[in-house]
């Protein structure tokens, strides 16, 4: 169950999770990474800034300034779904590092593509 109380502090493994519950007006925010599903994160509901705020004091207060919109994140799920059929959690952390990295999708080599998980 997702909380519908904003900001929700939580870990990248529960976004991931929990993905198609989120609102679309949520956003992540978090410092670095994802590189685990343990590593911290913070949901947020974009109408809640002030229009002068890039992410909300309470990320910014932990350092984190990195903010994806979750249809960012469900961009990078569905690019990885192209890619392989059902991408594992690390493959949708790495490739969701990657777009925050390089902003592009990840491109797997083929073999990862004919390799079903």
């Amino acid at each position: 169950m997702i909380p519908t109380r904003r900001p929700w502090l939580t870990t990248w493994g529960e976004v991931v999770a929990s993905l198609a519950e989120l609102d679309p007006a949520d956003m992540v925010c978090f410092g670095s990474g994802p590189n685990s599903p343990d590593d911290p994160c913070m949901v947020v509901d974009t109408v809640e800034l002030d229009e002068d705020e890039d992410v909300p004091p309470e990320a910014a207060g932990r350092g984190w300034t990195t903010v994806l919109i979750t249809d960012q994140i469900e961009d990078v799920v569905d690019n990885l779904e192209q890619q392989i059929p059902n991408p594992d959690l690390a493959t949708i952390l790495r490739a969701t590092a990657h777009y925050v990295d390089h902003d592009a999708f990840i491109e797997l080599p083929e073999e990862a593509a004919d390799d079903p998980q």
